[in-house]
C-alpha cells in the first residue's frame, strides 16, 4: 500500500502510471462502455501550473468533458448495477481507495461537485436507485460546515427526484480542509455514513 492508501492491486485495476518527465501521475477515464475519454495528470512538482490537468500525447490534449461521466463507472458498473446504489465522491483517488476498504467497489467520481442531466441517465441506466454524495470538507469551522451544508444539499436536490439521496457531513470536523470524507480510514468514513442526512 502506498502513502495515501491505495493499494497496488486498484491502481493496477484502474490503469495508474507515472509519467517521470512530467513529474505526473497519469490517471485514464473510461466511459460505461470501455473506451478511453481522457487522462488527467497529477502534477507532482510544488511549482507546477495546475495540480490536476489534462495530459498532453503527440501535439493533442487528452481531455474530456468531466460532466459527460463519472470516473470509476467501466470499473464498477457490474457492482453498482447488483447493489443498485451508488457512492459518489469528488476525486479518482476516492474511488480507488473505497476499493481499498471494500470488495464490491461502488464508487463514482465527478472531478468536482457538479452533478449533470448526463450523471443521471448514466446511474438510472445501471438501475441505481440509491445515491451517497460524499463531498470534500471545504470547510474548517462548525459556521462554514453549516454554510456548505446549504450548498451541498442544493446539489443534492438535483438527485432527489430520481434516487434515495444522502449527503455526507463531517459533523465532528476531524478531516482536513479539502480531505475526502475516506481520508480519514474505514472506521469514520463508516461512522460518517450513519450520520449522513438522508433528503
Amino acid at each position: 500500500m502506498d502513502s495515501r492508501g491505495i493499494s497496488v492491486e486498484q491502481l493496477q485495476r484502474f490503469g495508474i502510471r507515472y509519467d517521470p518527465i512530467e513529474n505526473a501521475i497519469v490517471i485514464p477515464n473510461y466511459s460505461i462502455d470501455g473506451d478511453l475519454i481522457g487522462i488527467r495528470g497529477r502534477f507532482l512538482d510544488p511549482d507546477a501550473k495546475a495540480k490536476y490537468a489534462p495530459l498532453w500525447y503527440n501535439k493533442q490534449v487528452l481531455s474530456h468533458p468531466t460532466g459527460r461521466s463519472f470516473y470509476g463507472i467501466n470499473e464498477n458498473k457490474e457492482n453498482i448495477q447488483k447493489k443498485r446504489t451508488a457512492i459518489i465522491f469528488e476525486g479518482e483517488k476516492s474511488v480507488m481507495k473505497y476499493g481499498v476498504y471494500y470488495k464490491d467497489n461502488i464508487a463514482l467520481a465527478t472531478l468536482g461537485k457538479n452533478i449533470t442531466n448526463a450523471h443521471i441517465q448514466l446511474l438510472l441506466q445501471l438501475g441505481v436507485t440509491r445515491v451517497i454524495l460524499c463531498y470534500d470538507a471545504d470547510y474548517e469551522t462548525e459556521e462554514e460546515l453549516y454554510e456548505k451544508r446549504e450548498e451541498y444539499i442544493k446539489i443534492a436536490k438535483i438527485m432527489t427526484p430520481y434516487f434515495s439521496t444522502s449527503l455526507l457531513l463531517d459533523w465532528d470536523l476531524m478531516l482536513s480542509y479539502k480531505d475526502s470524507p475516506i481520508d480519514k480510514g474505514k472506521d469514520y468514513f463508516e461512522k460518517l455514513i450513519s450520520q449522513r442526512i438522508t433528503l
